[in-house]
């Protein structure tokens, strides 16, 4: 053997998580090289035939990377922080027509039809899109009923005031026109409003 020359040796080892806990399937590579090792149920691994002063690292799904030099040790224990990360903060909101209001600020009932679910239907006017919708009833019994407002029921008869004509916002202003001559492809989604 010549003078510097260092011998490989055998690495046994041990995970742990900050608890003291055994980490089982963290993957132990070898820097550099293909041999790798899966801890079992006792967070214990074993490498054969390492060099004395490899590094070791250690990678899993929800704990940290980490490294270790080996530093000809034959007995290793590693404990690894478990990955802290923070989820972005979702805001969904519905929009009235009047104002854009986060779920906890709705009182009433609200059922919002998006462009993919409008376009499930193939028509040519937008309230016969809307017939599957929860909470909407077109009425029938006259021939021209899909142009008459008033056929609309969103809310039953004994809503306040009696109105049973809905009130159509249309990018935040009023609308009064005939519903049907509004392209339904330029809709992006409807938020239908079932409360008083």
């Amino acid at each position: 053997m010549l003078s510097g020359e260092r011998l490989p040796i055998d690495v046994r080892g041990r995970v742990l998580n900050e608890k003291g806990e055994p980490v089982e399937g963290v993957t132990v590579t070898v820097k550099g090289t293909k041999k790798i090792a899966i801890t079992n149920s006792n967070g214990e691994f074993s490498l054969s035939t390492v060099d004395p002063e490899a590094v070791l690292i250690f990678t899993s799904v929800n704990m940290e990377m980490f490294e270790v030099v080996v530093s000809g040790k034959q007995d290793i224990v590693v404990n690894l922080k478990t990955k802290v990360s923070a989820l972005g903060e979702v805001t969904v909101s519905v929009n009235t027509g009047y104002q854009t209001l986060k779920p906890n600020e709705i009182t009433g009932s609200v059922t919002f039809v998006n462009n993919e679910q409008l376009n499930k239907l193939v028509t040519t006017d937008i309230l016969s899109r809307l017939q599957n919708v929860s909470g909407v009833l077109l009425k029938s019994g006259t021939d021209d009923y899909l142009n008459q407002r008033s056929n609309i029921q969103i809310r039953s008869v004994s809503t306040i005031f009696s109105n049973k004509e809905p009130l159509i916002v249309i990018d935040n202003f009023p609308f009064e026109g005939d519903i049907n001559s509004i392209n339904p492809n330029d809709i992006e989604n409807i938020s239908i409003l079932k409360d008083a």
